[in-house]
């Protein structure tokens, strides 16, 4: 029974301690449902022109993996711009580099490209209006930390407080 009531009182204090990371993780998920919803919300307004792709390169991230840069230019009301953002949202780590090279033979440089732009801020821009197919992964992600947050949360409401909170008053 003192086994029973040890382990409690640690998940308890696990759940206490795992708390502010779930909010965070939430708190970047809103913000960042809020910008794709407000992209999609203008993505009828963004216009097309045409690009010209400079250089497509093979990025390692450094730990998890490679991401496709593709670098192209484009032309609005006679000034030029340089992007190099493929598709909206964010810049994932895409897998092995063999992928990534296969996607990017769709941008040799000097290819003519259509490139899509924000007419409010020409600097803005991509080259693929949808989103990434593996977002779905940080969606998955942020969906289970959202319910170990739940779960942590729930957890730490149904507690005894008396058994809770002794161990941290009494400094362990």
């Amino acid at each position: 029974m003192l086994n029973e009531l040890w382990m409690r009182e640690e998940i308890q204090l696990l759940a206490l301690l795992m708390s502010p990371f779930v909010f965070i993780a939430v708190v970047m998920l809103l913000f960042w449902l809020i910008g794709r919803l407000r992209f999609a919300g203008q993505r009828g307004a963004w216009r097309q022109t045409t690009g010209r792709v400079l250089r497509a390169d093979v990025m390692d991230d450094g730990d998890n993996g490679y991401y496709p840069q593709v670098v192209y230019e484009y032309m609005v009301d006679g000034k030029r711009y340089e992007a190099d953002r493929m598709a909206p949202g964010l810049t994932l780590t895409q897998g092995s580099r063999a992928r990534i090279e296969q996607q990017i033979q769709a941008y040799p440089p000097g290819k003519t490209v259509t490139v899509y732009y924000n007419p409010r801020r020409p600097s803005q821009a991509v080259l693929e209006m949808s989103a990434r197919s593996n977002q779905g992964c940080l969606w998955g992600a942020l969906l289970i930390l959202l319910i170990v947050g739940i779960f942590s949360a729930v957890w730490i409401l149904l507690a005894d407080p008396n058994s809770f909170l002794q161990p941290l008053v009494k400094g362990g």
